[in-house]
């Protein structure tokens, strides 16, 4: 043997079982690290794909700006291209019209087409003034192919186009607002800006090489050309998911995570430090002996640390692969089993970074929890070899404050409370645990605020008039509900800009109608008030809460000569971006004369014939209504939203299990730390049942005090990052999660339950002499 170190492979055979649970604590937090940060590669991967697919792959679009500046941008290197284009009618509110239907024009250029949205499905960018590519939904609604041709109805008259191809891009807006797109060249576009006195205001889309350092590019972009933040915009969608979003919500996620990243490796801390501890603990007599024969407390401490990044070889490569075996599993869960955006997800995904941050947690982990326990080690001196035992040095003033309790029961607390070092890392441990669990439980409220389709009250399919006025019959509604498939049918007057007075400020108010449907939906999302005065005709409203509204419960509000008092604020709602009041059918009708809807909500049952219902809902219709239909993107964002909240549950199970081996890990090494004094115990005496209250005793101490401070700083962070991401944005107020406290400390002390007991009836089944001899 050349030197003490070589004793490190012989002692990991040698204490193969006693190292067990040590190997096992590693595992779990580089599983922990590498699951996290690999589910959620797959999921950026995804989202990333889908912000592509939905909102185009370019990162800053500019606008007003010379064509010799777009020029200048384009030819620079960092550039991979720079797109024009250009709208008309793009709010759907102009008389430009393919058929019956409203129509969107684009002037764009063929790279628009090809590098920034890649939307062509079929056919070629038209190269003539003449050739234009149509929306995917016109096949359908003139029954048309490419090479016919379409008229398009303008303010200065018809002009006949040929098909040229067909793209999906628009989908969802024409699905909402019942409209056509088409795209032409730049020269077809002048040509029709020029014949409709439109003056042309072309915007520059910017695609950069990379994703890598966007926001540098972005802002050399900007000082070279003197551009403004007022006319240059960012792909928000896009550039969040790559991290470069000068966005303050997106930027406010950033340091988000890195704390929820913190917490994960401080919680590997806590419980291998505590393992290691218990290790250490059991092993006094050998360290003793060490120094006996010359070790000195440098090469112990090196020894202690050594054995720990050993044990590493096997625990990490087994973490590795269990991390990456779940993230498959999830992946194909959500791809098949949900569906919608998250089929995007990629199946065997391995994600690099996890792979590197699981490693490098691993050892970082190992390393920090080894300090500890190496100075203990060291601290050992040589007559420790003939006691066999120097860590019970705590002195007994607890067991005196606690007499009043039966011997056992002080014992065990006693036993939890004297070995300070040891309570920290055990509490500790069982508090990140809890504060991770509540840190990641407001994704299941994120992704209910972030995903409308998932109110209640949200329409599947909407009929309004084309002036966008309160002009849809209200019979209409009667009739659709004997539509079968129609599973309910809700309608809303509606006025925005109508003057108001405060003493708030407010000026103009968006003011819509609820009907009884409505107003039960409403109760799902108040936020202070009191919704049963909204009845009838009567002067009360109700307010949504938005950031830019100043009205809150009890204000009042002139409107129309009449004054209204806010009995009630809702977190969501129709107009919900507006400062809007809602008031009942009666009071609407009072207040502006109006008696019909300016919208009317229909909401289908799953699994009917979509297109069915809606020939059907076409036919009742009126020539000057449109139909928005919402049906596909509320099954998408459905799909999203569970897909969202499978993630979130993956990664409260993972927490939950690892706060669980956790404690039995700790309980079951802690335990046989103290063998010999548990075999003390039975030689003076002491029965099973009462060794087994003493060990309950015990871990019950531990288990108490990381529930208290675990649940005090978890709401703590569970509260600052609800109110910091949803109340601040959504308008959802915060209240004490009390289903997600009664689960956390369900599962821990069912963990406690399940810790006792091995380890108990080990010390209960060992001869009284086997037990004062073990080392």
């Amino acid at each position: 043997m050349k030197s003490y170190l070589s004793l490190v492979p012989i002692s990991a055979k040698v204490h193969k079982r006693q190292n067990r649970m040590t190997l096992m604590c590693i595992v779990i937090a580089v599983f922990l690290v590498t699951t996290v940060f690999s589910i959620v590669g797959a999921i950026v991967d995804m989202e990333k794909t889908s912000m592509i697919g939905s909102h185009g792959y370019w990162h800053i679009s500019i606008q007003d700006i010379s064509e010799d500046v777009a020029e200048q941008i384009r030819s620079r290197s960092d550039v991979k291209t720079v797109s024009e284009c250009e709208t008309i009618n793009a709010g759907v509110d102009e008389n430009y019209y393919i058929g019956s239907q409203r129509a969107v024009l684009y002037g764009v250029d063929e790279s628009w087409v090809t590098d920034i949205w890649d939307f062509l499905e079929d056919g070629t960018y038209p190269e003539s003034d003449t050739e234009v590519i149509a929306s995917a939904n016109i096949k359908n609604t003139l029954g048309v192919d490419i090479g016919d041709s379409i008229t398009l109805n303008t303010p200065s008259g018809s002009t006949e186009y040929t098909i040229s191809g067909f793209g999906s891009h628009d989908l969802e807006f024409n699905d909402m607002y019942d409209a056509v797109t088409v795209y032409m060249n730049r020269g077809a576009f002048s040509e029709l800006c020029l014949a409709n006195n439109v003056e042309e205001s072309p915007v520059y889309y910017v695609r950069f090489s990379t994703d890598n350092g966007v926001a540098k590019r972005i802002n050399d972009i900007k000082e070279n050309y003197g551009l403004t933040d007022e006319i240059v915009d960012e792909n928000t969608a896009l550039l969040a998911i790559t991290g470069a979003s000068s966005n303050g919500y997106a930027q406010a996620l950033y340091p988000l995570a890195a704390i929820l990243f913190v917490l994960i490796v401080l919680a590997g801390v806590f419980m291998i430090s505590s393992s290691m501890n218990s290790n250490v603990a059991q092993r006094t007599q050998f360290f003793g002996m060490m120094r006996c024969i010359g070790m000195s407390k440098q090469q112990i401490t090196r020894y202690v640390r050594l054995e720990a990044l050993n044990w590493c070889k096997t625990a990490i490569p087994i973490g590795i692969i269990l991390g990456v075996v779940v993230t498959w599993v999830v992946c194909f869960g959500v791809k098949y089993g949900i569906g919608g955006e998250f089929a995007e997800i990629p199946l065997f995904y391995v994600s690099a970074s996890g792979i590197v941050l699981g490693v490098a947690v691993g050892i970082l982990t190992v390393l920090l929890a080894a300090h500890s326990p190496a100075k203990r080690a060291a601290k050992v001196s040589p007559a420790a070899a003939v006691s066999g035992n120097a860590q019970n040095g705590a002195k007994t003033r607890c067991t005196k404050i606690i007499g009043g309790m039966k011997i056992d029961t002080a014992l065990g607390i006693s036993h939890a409370v004297s070995a300070r070092k040891n309570l920290i890392l055990m509490t500790g441990s069982f508090a990140l645990s809890i504060i991770l669990f509540f840190g990641f439980s407001v994704g299941l409220d994120f992704a209910k605020a972030l995903i409308p389709s998932t109110r209640s009250w949200q329409p599947d399919l909407s009929i309004t008039s084309d002036d966008e006025s309160n002009s849809v019959d209200k019979n209409l509604a009667a009739e659709l509900s004997k539509v079968e498939g129609i599973t309910q049918v809700y309608g809303n007057m509606a006025l925005l800009d109508v003057p108001a007075v405060s003493e708030k400020g407010v000026s103009e108010i968006t003011l819509v109608s609820y009907e009884e449907y409505m107003l039960q939906c409403a109760k799902e999302n108040m936020v202070s008030g009191d919704l049963s005065k909204l009845s009838g005709d009567s002067n009360y409203v109700l307010t949504i809460y938005d950031a830019r509204n100043p009205l809150e419960t009890g204000d009042k509000v002139q409107v129309n000569g009449t004054e209204l008092e806010v009995v009630g604020t809702v977190s969501e709602g129709l107009f919900e971006d507006d400062i809007t009041l809602i008031c009942t059918e009666e009071t609407f009708e009072r207040l502006m004369g109006d008696s019909d809807y300016a919208l009317l909500n229909v909401q289908i049952a799953d699994n009917v014939d979509k297109n069915k219902i809606v020939s059907s809902i076409r036919s009742m219709m009126s020539e000057n209504y449109s139909l928005a239909d919402y049906y596909d993107t509320n099954k998408d964002n459905n799909a999203e939203f569970w897909g969202i909240r499978l993630a979130v549950y993956v990664f409260l199970a993972i927490i939950i299990l690892m706060a669980a081996l956790n404690i039995i890990n700790s309980t079951s090494m802690s335990v046989a730390a103290k063998t010999k004094q548990y075999g003390a115990m039975r030689a003076v005496g002491m029965d099973g049942r009462q060794l087994t209250k003493m060990i309950t005793a015990e871990v019950l101490t531990y288990a108490a005090f990381g529930c208290v401070i675990g649940c005090a700083v978890g709401l703590y962070l569970n509260k600052t990052i609800y109110e910091a991401f949803i109340t601040a944005y959504f308008g959802e107020i915060w209240h004490i999660p009390v289903r997600e406290i009664a689960i956390i400390l369900l599962f821990i002390f069912a963990s406690v339950v399940m810790a006792v007991h091995a380890p108990a009836k080990r010390m209960r089944n060992m001869e009284i002499t086997a037990t004062i001899n073990d080392m």
